[in-house]
């Protein structure tokens, strides 16, 4: 509370800044400052069919990608969302939060990330088919009915989406080619929450392949260096490229892209640019210990001749870590205080 109360009075001080970038050492330290600064910042007017988060979180993974499980995929999606707001140009005086692990893994390129997005106008044509073929590039599922983000139906002139940056499903409705109307739909009982004048499509996961890729002979090298069974990558390969998402597909994220950039090449940077670091050493101390168990997790997925990739593609070093905690012009570290309690009598 102390640290959201902080965070909250710098940013109403002064508002105008570019950002304020918190980082703390746990996940459970971002979620719950993130829930502390929604009570201490007044209520925001959303304005616009897309309004910029004023608290934005920037969700970790929970799972090492050498896990034999997937994420949990409502992080995964918001951790996309978050990518996408960060992509495009952020609201004057942002407060955006990290956990250390957050800011650990590397993520899909920016560059790349935009050239999936589309944006739907109303009153603009567009081709059905091919917006369908866009979604599926941008990793949503198609299914009979709407009711989670990443998920989209196509029912004769009708298309429902979720991107996760959106609170509610929207339902654009076609006549012939020309996008008549876009609005906000409620899943229970299908009525309309809102009229939009546009809707934007982002990716909703980073395990789709992007410019440059070289997905199959990533695989095929990495099952090599594991002594994986040519069979089953193949077999593996051959799932991928029809679209099946399966458990543990996270992990192979790598091989999707060209390669994996830090996070940081989407944050606000600059002079004006706050930056509070909240324990800096038990944030390096957090990253480190990842990078220990990964490094020790990847060794065992090669052992038991699993494909993998090595912690250097799906993670930062830890000198990258302390650069980005120490390089702020406007830093602030944060400590515990340790108070002792009287003596009893």
């Amino acid at each position: 509370p102390a640290l959201a109360y902080l965070a909250a009075q710098l940013h109403e001080r002064d508002h105008t800044s570019a950002a304020t970038i918190i980082t703390v050492p746990t996940e459970s330290d971002a979620r719950a400052l993130h829930f502390d600064l929604l009570q201490h910042l007044p209520p925001r007017s959303l304005e616009g069919d897309l309004p910029t988060p004023e608290v934005l979180l920037v969700p970790a993974l929970e799972l090492s990608p050498y896990s034999e499980m997937s994420s949990d995929r409502v992080a995964l999606r918001q951790r996309m969302a978050a990518l996408f707001h960060l992509a495009n140009p952020p609201a004057a005086g942002l407060l955006l939060i990290l956990s250390a692990r957050s800011l650990l893994r590397r993520v899909i390129p920016k560059k790349e990330l935009l050239a999936l997005c589309d944006e739907i106008e109303v009153l603009k044509e567009i081709d059905r088919d091919l917006l369908t073929e866009a979604l599926v590039a941008a990793g949503y599922n198609r299914v009979t009915i709407v009711e989670e983000p990443g998920h989209f139906a196509v029912r004769g002139g009708v298309v429902d989406l979720f991107p996760p940056a959106y609170r509610f499903p929207v339902r654009i409705e076609l006549f012939g080619d020309e996008v008549e109307s876009i609005r906000h739909f409620d899943t229970e009982n299908q009525r309309t929450l809102r009229t939009l004048s546009s809707v934007r499509i982002h990716p909703v996961r980073e395990s789709v392949c992007t410019r440059g890729s070289r997905l199959r002979d990533r695989l095929l090298e990495a099952g090599d260096r594991a002594a994986h069974p040519s069979k089953a990558t193949r077999h593996l390969i051959d799932s991928i490229q029809s679209g099946v998402e399966f458990v543990g597909i996270e992990n192979l994220i790598p091989a999707f892209h060209e390669s994996l950039v830090p996070l940081a090449s989407y944050l606000p940077s600059g002079p004006e640019v706050r930056h509070l670091v909240f324990e800096p050493e038990a944030v390096m101390q957090r990253a480190e210990d990842e990078l220990e168990d990964a490094q020790r997790r990847y060794e065992d997925q090669l052992e038991g001749h699993r494909i993998a990739f090595a912690p250097d593609e799906h993670y930062l070093e830890s000198a990258q870590i302390r650069e980005f905690i120490t390089q702020s012009h406007h830093r602030i570290d944060c400590q515990v205080l340790q108070i002792e309690g009287s003596p009893q009598a």
